[in-house]
Formats: structure tokens, sequence, C-alpha cells
């Protein structure tokens, strides 16, 4: 019954059954009844009744962790349709909870990630040319006036230097505001790409070896009977282990999109946090890749009237608003605080989707696989009995 339920799913048996890891762990329990029966024969021949007596006992028991082991194995299938349609109703088209985390974590590195400190040393290349383009122009400023009253006035006894404060203050300014950008949210970004980075390179690793490696071992060392049961205490914990690591790992990044859509009130949910504004609107997807090395340059703004020509990118619209010809530097000076506090709080969503989501995650499986490891070595203990040859 339970195969043509799988089939006629959407999450069907051939998808179910991943890297063929129910006919991995068939072959294991085939193995140990294969082994139990050739001992079973074996005793008759060279052991005495009394000894063979006693081995047939847990050559029995053998049997009975056959029948567990194939009773896990329809369990575990049963629990992969559910977390398939699970998982295939909450993400988009449809997606397995692995594709989907695969998805989630690669665009949270590759996009929104390198996006972000693209934009931010975009943004730090922008202020250092800016500041000394002021530096620049204050040092011109300073010789023209010193020139005009040494015309006009040139027997008035003057400083030896005039200084142009304002100009050296905004140079001081920008070079802090690049400092922030490159010392301070810079690496925290990284260090979080980083932790995201091993995320994304045990996520296919999970996926195919959690039930292909860890599920058989555990299998295996449950038909080791004569070992005693401390094994078996080990093998209900691999059990829990990889049965964690492969439904619940990949689902909570199912549940971490459902976090992000109620806490900042995205992708058209109907009921999300009532205090979105405390929380602000989420930015971090619009930190794209910019084009700092970008072929086409753009000439400097007239009311500067200085040589050469500078990158679009790095000395373009959002400081000198070139598109509109204005030659006034004010837009500039005013927006770069506003420009620094928007990067702190994409840098701040982004350390709560890479860090604190992250974490939530990882304790989650694990308490989940502690849980789970109790409740299956009861359960086990309960209907499979059994002892040691040697205790």
């Amino acid at each position: 019954m339970l195969p043509i339920m799988l089939v006629s799913n959407t999450c069907a048996l051939g998808g179910l059954n991943t890297n063929n890891w129910v006919g991995v762990n068939l072959l294991v329990i085939m193995l140990a009844l294969t082994i139990a029966s050739v001992a079973y024969i074996l005793t008759g021949l060279f052991l005495t009744t009394q000894q063979a007596a006693r081995v047939r006992g847990y050559i029995r028991f053998e049997y009975v962790q056959a029948m567990i082991g194939v009773s896990v194995i329809i369990a575990v299938l049963a629990l992969s349709s559910i977390i398939c349609n699970v998982g295939s109703q909450l993400t988009p088209q449809g997606q397995s909870p692995f594709a989907f985390a695969q998805t989630y974590v690669g665009n949270l590195l590759f996009v929104q990630g390198t996006g972000l400190v693209t934009q931010m040393y975009t943004a730090s290349v922008q202020y250092t040319v800016y500041a000394n383009v002021m530096d620049f122009f204050a040092s011109s400023a300073i010789g023209t006036v010193n020139s005009i009253f040494g015309s006009f006035f040139p027997n008035l006894n003057l400083p030896a230097k005039i200084e142009f404060v304002p100009g050296q203050a905004f140079t001081s300014t920008f070079n802090t505001y690049s400092s922030i950008l490159t010392d301070r949210y810079t690496p925290l970004v990284i260090a979080t790409f980083a932790m995201l980075f091993l995320q994304y390179l045990l996520i296919p690793i999970i996926q195919g070896g959690a039930l292909v490696v860890v599920l058989p071992l555990a299998l295996l060392m449950r038909s080791m009977s004569f070992v005693g049961p401390r094994l078996r205490d080990t093998a209900d914990q691999f059990i829990a282990i990889s049965i964690a690591l492969y439904f619940i790992f990949p689902l909570t990044f199912v549940m971490d999109q459902q976090i992000l859509n109620w806490t900042f009130c995205i992708n058209g949910v109907k009921v999300c946090n009532p205090y979105i504004a405390y929380a602000g609107a989420y930015t971090v997807p619009t930190a794209t890749q910019s084009g700092i090395f970008t072929s086409n340059p753009v000439a400097l703004p007239s009311w500067l009237n200085l040589p050469g020509a500078f990158y679009s990118s790095a000395f373009g619209n959002s400081f000198f608003n070139t598109n509109s010809g204005a030659s006034n530097p004010l837009q500039a000076i005013l927006s770069a605080p506003n420009d620094v506090m928007a990067f702190g709080a994409s840098v701040a969503q982004y350390l709560f989707e890479g860090i604190v989501l992250i974490a939530l995650n990882m304790a989650i499986t694990i308490t989940f696989a502690v849980g789970l490891a109790r409740g299956i070595s009861s359960a086990l203990a309960f209907v499979g009995g059994g002892g040691s040859l040697f205790g």
C-alpha cells in the first residue's frame, strides 16, 4: 500500500529514493540476515546442544533487528513523503527542501553577500575619491584667496597661509566614511560569508550521505547484537542524526524564508509583522553587484574644472548628480551619512540571516536529533529487547 501511495503522489518514490538509499539500506539488512542464517546452520555442526541453543537465541534476535530495520526504512520513506509535500507547498516552484536550501544559501552568498560587499567597496572608493577632490579643491581655493589678497592688498600684512577649513573637514569626514565601510562593515559581511559558505558545502554532503552512509551504518550496528546494548544505543543515535540532518535541517531553511516574509512583510504574505515600522525595509536583496570597473567613463562635473575622466560608478550620479547638471556638491555631502547608515542597516539584516537564523537552524536540528535518539532507544528497546553474548 505504501509504495502505491508514494508513486501516485507528486513526491513519488523515484524522487524520494535519492541516491538509491532504500536499496543500500535493504542490502545491509539482507547481508545481516544472510550472515545470521549461515551462523544458524553452522551452530548445529560445530557446537554442543547447550551452546547452540544460546547462540540461536541471539540469531533469532538478529531476525527481530532485521524487521526493525525494515520498519525504520518504511518510517523514513513515509516521513520523506510528508516532508517533500510540506516543502513543495512552502517553497517557490514546489522545490524540495534540499533544492530550496541550496538556492537560499547560494543567494545569500553569491547575490546578496557579494553584492553588498561590492557596493560597500564601490562607495568606499567614491568617498576616497571625493575626499581627495575636496582636498584638491580646498588647496586651489587657498592659493586663489592668497593670490587675490596679494594682488589687491600688497602692503597688507597677512598670515603666510590662509587655511580652508571646510575643505579639510570634508576630506576628513569622507575618509572616515570610507574607513567605516572597509574596516567595520566589510569584515562582518566576509565573516558571515565564510560561515554561509561552509553551510553551502555541507548541504549536498548531507543530502548525499545522511541516508546512504549514516543510516546503513546505524542499521549494521544494530544487527551486531553480540556486542551488547551500548552499540545499539549508539546506533539509535546515528539513526536520529541521519533523520534530523536529512529532513529537519533543510526544512529549517524553508522556515528561515517564512521568518523573513513575516518579519519584513515581503513576498506577498497576508499576515505579517505588526511592528514592521521598527523592523524597517528589507534592503539586503537590493545590494546587487555594481560595476566599479565599468568601461564607460564619464566626464567630471564642470564646476570642479579638473582634467581627465573617471569611471561612472566610481564617480557617478549619486555624488555629483551629473544627470541633472547640478553644480552644487551639497547633495553629495548631505547624503553620505544616510548612505553609511543604509549600509549599516543592510549589514545588520545580512548578519541576521547569515548568523542568527543559521544558528537557529543548527539548534533546532541538534535538539530534534537528541530528542529523537531518546525516543528511538526507548521504542526499539521495548520492541527488540536483546542482550550480549559476553554479559
